[in-house]
């Protein structure tokens, strides 16, 4: 809601940095303070459109709670410090715990930040380079490694990853994504209701594979349930029908193609009707599908957090990628296609093309993946004694206590350690263990250039945003908080400090030698400068074909057939067909659109209405286990267990319970007064840390096995 306020009123465009929608905001500011926050029609990606989340951006921004200083632990609490004492004492406290028990003593971790802030991408690695520990993470091992793997084994670059063309498309496939809830993931499309409804305007037809009903769902043509965790099964039957009955037709991707044949033979034994008894969905519907993706003359098969997050999570990707390949709709126009962005992370000589395997973690053995561990096994590294325990902890922009697996057992491995540094505004669940804690400038008060969401954009575009608001006593960028510890920490370790440029200087030089820069010759000539000049951005046409000039395997060739992903097919038929039915239920997270992870939760507006966190469950569930609609339940797992209201929903598979991501902000320490209101429980109380897909080392966040009790009866859920 706009306010009156006195003084210039200043125009500012930027993107949201709520999802990886990114869409277009006209920001209007006066005096230093946001007045109105509207859709940007001017943004070629969103055109206008723009979710709650973006609308709550004000409020956000004014956040009583959020931390101005730096904070130091006492013994009467938090106190506030200057910004040189937090930075030195931070470093001293890491630097100590490094020397007595060495550099893999220490370990970080980024949030979402590293795709919403650019200068945590461009300068991480002046932190992690004078740090010098194996034990580094991020975001990608708990939501979306499995895309990342793939992509490094088949195409060669962890960050070759493909996007869904839907303005283009006839036939579109979504199995585990909730577009109309996340407003897409690993791909930035920004009002995609209206995109899938003019898919169907046009012919097309919207197929959803997902064990609820949800909101895209109920847009779509056909919605099959399917029984979580089970998605390999299907799409390798799907492929099985697609070779078996000759409706392969790679196309023009024939000549790029190793090991498809291979592929083919491996999977005969998958048929449609062994994968109806673990999927739950009829062998003559996985055949009518199959069949009808393979006659679409432009279709695309995309699949998300529902069906990376679990058990076969890497196999299921590289499944998915295979159908797009064998129907030949990979680098297709209104298939599955590869963004050109201006600055192309995968074109980057310094950048990790996805090392695999590299190293072990000490404690499981479990996989390196781009110089990365996978975060699932930080609470058993740190809590597990011997050389090369993590002893110091550095969390960047995230609140893993409530986003890793098994949240209760990294809440009680986080207070055991000997020193925590957080880069967070506020105190929350996770951060409430530093010893100090380093809050950057608001978002809005710091330059940003879409690095990231614009590399998995459904149209290529570059965006440049300056800062809407100054920062003011004495706030520091989130890039300049890492170059500062990492000076510092060099400094203390006799290391060499090496001299950096801002990351705007960096995307300068970035985009005039990239794809549509003046040393490219192409016409858009890009500059920063040029881009200061368009701040809604510059719309630099659709998705264009990019084989075999994009790809970075040895010979320039798709590799169909990784053995490290042909390997799994084998424990996908020795654990999934050998299953057992069981009388437990089936977890899985879902979005909401007034939600983000956990950092909405401290918005009124967001958090307003209904109560968001509640469990989903089937009619005929409730009735098994003699349960009201309402009514407070317990539901437990092998690691833990949670109460919250069971909400009775038909657009549920029968078996399978529904809790979101992101609550329980009611534990002692926290600081976010509308979040505590508010706190709901952690799903990943009940998610287990040594449940995990093997190839990826990436936790099982869906298909979790629990079971649901009543308590006693509660207000009736509206």
């Amino acid at each position: 809601m706009a306010i009156e306020v006195e003084g210039t009123i200043e125009t500012h465009y930027r993107n949201c940095y709520l999802c990886e929608a990114v869409c277009g905001l006209e920001i209007k500011t006066a005096d230093g303070h946001v007045i109105s926050v509207r859709g940007d029609k001017d943004d070629p990606l969103s055109q206008g459109y723009i979710c709650p989340k973006g609308v709550a951006i004000e409020e956000m921004y004014k956040d009583p709670d959020r931390l101005q200083q730096p904070v130091k632990r006492s013994g009467s609490g938090w106190q506030e410090i200057g910004w040189d004492e937090a930075l030195d004492f931070a470093a001293d406290g890491l630097v100590d715990v490094q020397r007595r028990f060495g550099d893999d003593a220490v370990a970080d971790f980024i949030g979402n930040a590293y795709g919403t802030i650019y200068g945590i991408v461009t300068h991480i690695g002046y932190l992690r380079s004078a740090l010098k520990s194996r034990n580094s993470a991020s975001l990608a091992s708990i939501d979306h490694i499995s895309h990342l793997i793939t992509s490094a084994l088949m195409y060669g670059h962890q960050f070759l990853l493909t996007v869904p063309d839907l303005d283009r498309s006839e036939y579109v496939v979504m199995a585990g994504a909730n577009p109309l809830a996340s407003n897409g993931s690993l791909m930035t499309a920004p009002g995609v209701r209206d995109r899938l409804k003019a898919l169907k305007a046009r012919g097309g037809k919207l197929v959803i594979i997902d064990p609820r009903r949800t909101e895209t769902a109920k847009l779509a043509d056909t919605h099959l349930f399917i029984k979580p965790g089970t998605d390999a099964a299907f799409a390798a039957a799907i492929l099985n029908i697609l070779f078996e009955e000759g409706l392969a037709n790679p196309r023009s991707l024939a000549g790029h193609l190793n090991g498809l044949d291979e592929v083919a033979a491996a999977l005969k034994a998958f048929t449609p009707e062994r994968a109806e008894a673990v999927t739950g969905v009829e062998a003559n519907s996985i055949r009518q599908l199959a069949r009808e993706f393979a006659a679409a003359d432009r279709a695309v098969w995309y699949g998300r957090i529902g069906t990376c997050a679990q058990q076969f999570g890497a196999v299921t990707q590289w499944l998915f990628s295979l159908i797009n390949v064998a129907t030949g709709n990979l680098d297709r126009p209104g298939g599955f296609m590869w963004n050109t962005p201006a600055v192309d992370i995968a074109a980057d000589p310094n950048s990790d093309p996805g090392r695999y395997a590299e190293w072990r973690t000490r404690v499981r053995g479990l996989p390196s993946f781009g110089g990365e561990a996978p975060a699932t096994t930080f609470a058993e590294e740190m809590l597990t004694e011997g050389k090369g325990q993590i002893r110091a902890f550095v969390c960047i922009a995230s609140n893993p206590v409530l986003s890793f697996p098994n949240g209760h057992r990294l809440d009680a491995a986080l207070a055991s350690l000997d020193f925590m540094v957080a880069l967070e505004p506020f105190i929350t669940a996770t951060s409430r263990h530093a010893n100090v804690i380093l809050p950057a400038a608001r978002h809005l008060q710091c330059d940003h250039y879409e690095l990231i969401f614009h590399s998995f954009a459904m149209r290529n575009m570059a965006k440049y945003m300056q800062p809407a608001l100054p920062i003011t006593d004495g706030g520091k960028h989130d890039w300049e908080i890492l170059v500062a510890l990492g000076e510092r920490i060099a400094e203390r370790k006799g290391l060499p400090v090496e001299p950096t440029i801002s990351p705007a200087a960096m995307i300068d030089l970035t985009l005039q030698n990239g794809h549509y820069g003046k040393a490219s010759g192409h016409p858009a000539a890009l500059t920063l400068d040029k881009l200061k000049d368009h701040p809604h951005g510059i719309d630099l046409g659709p998705l264009q074909s990019r084989l075999p000039d994009c790809l970075q395997t040895a010979d320039k060739r798709i590799h169909c057939a990784p053995p490290e992903l042909m390997a799994d097919l084998r424990r996908l038929e020795t654990e999934l067909f050998a299953a057992r039915s069981s009388e437990e239920l089936l977890l899985i997270g879902r979005r909401h659109v007034r939600s983000k992870n956990s950092q909405t939760q401290n918005c009124q507006r967001l958090m307003r209405g209904r109560n968001l966190c509640e469990l989903f469950m089937h009619p005929d569930d409730l009735a098994k286990r003699q349960l009201q609609n309402g009514q407070m339940v317990r539901v437990a797992s092998q690691t833990g267990e949670v109460s919250l209201p069971v909400a009775a929903t038909e657009d549920i598979m029968p078996g399978v319970v529904s809790i979101p991501h992101g609550f329980d902000h009611g534990r002692q320490g926290v600081r976010q007064s509308i979040a505590s209101e508010h706190a709901g429980v952690s799903a990943n109380d009940l998610t287990d840390d040594q449940r995990v897909d093997p190839v990826t080392g990436m936790a099982v966040y869906n298909g979790v096995p629990v079971t649901v009790e009543g308590l006693y009866q509660a207000e009736k859920v509206r």
